[in-house]
């Protein structure tokens, strides 16, 4: 009797460890799905955007290579992949520190919208693809 119930603990923790590494292999084979689709990777998109009375920035967008982006008006920040959502279609919304983006595709183009947060100021327009 002691005999049969050791072979089913053994059982249960071979059958424990094949599901465990079974789960542990399937994680993550096609590399990491978060940003920017690959795509729209290595472009770069420059323009106007304006604010709500009227003033021209001008700005520029990178995509990177992992799915992140750079944005430079008035200094460079990079806004990180994993602050990056897909909602499809080539549109995207991302929020990092006290800033919201949202961005659409297009094959020669891309419309931005940026709104900060703390003082509720908002800028919009569409960068052209570089």
């Amino acid at each position: 009797m002691k005999r049969k119930r050791n072979i089913f603990k053994l059982l249960f923790i071979l059958l424990t460890l094949s599901l465990f590494s079974l789960s542990c292999s399937m994680l993550d084979v096609t590399g990491s799905d978060e940003g920017i689709e690959k795509e729209y990777r290595g472009n770069r998109y420059s323009g106007d955007l304006i604010d709500e009375s009227g003033v021209l920035s001008k700005a520029e967008i990178s995509i990177n290579s992992d799915g992140s982006f750079d944005l430079n008006l008035n200094g460079t920040v990079r806004i990180e992949a994993k602050n990056i959502i897909s909602l499809g279609n080539g549109k995207y919304t991302a929020s990092q520190g006290t800033s919201g983006f949202d961005l659409q595709f297009s094959s020669t183009s891309l419309d931005v919208t940026i709104v900060y947060y703390d003082n509720g100021k908002q800028l919009s327009g569409t960068l052209t693809k570089q």
